[in-house]
């Protein structure tokens, strides 16, 4: 949440970052042309509805929950892709990029590698093509295009595992044996 990260921004890094999406209305109306703050926090709704007065006003973008942009037709994947284009320094947080199809990497991934085309290609539409198959309703990638995909993704992904930051999940497995009522 917006709050959320406000308070870790304030408590953890000592910046201010007071510019939310309820004042960046403000901001972006007075004409935009630099940021105010050190951090501006916003969500993907105020991104989707200003995103082309921010262009080229940020020096970084982080994207949380980056598979909210995974969707190359809608039109908050088209804004974060339009802010990525000005934007030199650019990151994605996710647990888990792909969660339904290997499609799903490619605009996460060409919001990172913008203005650049990623995996060469400027379009999904082309990407897709040429690297995956439909089979009923679903894209899958051809066997030979499966280890470039992880390639070229791996170049752009820093994997952090629970086992990495010292967070043990052991399995405890019991057996317990109940007495049933004889009747119901």
């Amino acid at each position: 949440t917006i709050p959320g990260w406000l308070d870790e921004l304030n408590a953890d890094c000592k910046i201010p970052s007071q510019l939310t999406c309820d004042n960046m209305r403000q901001w972006v109306k007075a004409g935009a042309q630099y940021c105010p703050t050190q951090w501006t926090v916003t969500n993907y709704e105020t991104i989707t509805r200003y995103g082309k007065d921010l262009q080229g006003v940020f020096d970084c973008i982080i994207v949380d929950e980056s598979p909210r942009i995974k969707n190359p037709k809608a039109q908050v994947t088209k804004a974060a892709l339009r802010l990525a284009e000005d934007c030199e320094n650019k990151a994605i947080l996710t647990g888990c990029p792909n969660p339904e199809s290997f499609a799903d990497y490619y605009c996460q991934y060409q919001f990172l590698t913008s203005p650049q085309p990623f995996m060469g290609f400027p379009k999904f539409w082309g990407w897709r093509k040429f690297y995956m198959r439909q089979e009923l309703h679903t894209w899958h990638p051809f066997v030979l295009s499966s280890g470039r995909l992880r390639e070229s993704t791996e170049r752009y992904t820093y994997r952090l595992k629970r086992k990495d930051i010292g967070i043990n999940i052991s399995v405890t497995r019991q057996v317990r044996y109940i007495d049933l009522p004889g009747k119901l």
